[in-house]
């Protein structure tokens, strides 16, 4: 498990207001308006934006749904804590 970026980097990266209060779709309004906003630092330093994450996960839950999944079905994925992980819960949404 990596340590924390140091806080002068997490403050530097925060937006004040992350989600609009009331936004119940937050993370896809977020990747509709600002794509290239980073939304994932990982350990190994690379980053994912909104819009990649979004892609990703587009692709992925049409894959869901080509193999017969339907709203209310179950899903379980035994992932690493990496950007996959993210992508399948976005998906699964």
């Amino acid at each position: 498990m990596s340590a924390p970026p140091p806080p002068s980097v997490a403050t530097s990266r925060a937006r004040s207001e992350p989600w609009p209060s009331g936004d119940r779709r937050g993370f896809w309004n977020i990747a509709d308006r600002e794509p290239d906003r980073p939304a994932l630092y990982l350990p190994d330093a690379s980053t994912w934006t909104f819009g990649q994450l979004s892609r990703a996960a587009n692709r992925v839950s049409h894959g869901f749904r080509a193999l017969g999944l339907e709203t209310g079905d179950c899903i379980a994925a035994l992932l690493r804590n990496d950007a996959h992980a993210y992508i399948v819960r976005l998906a699964a949404l």
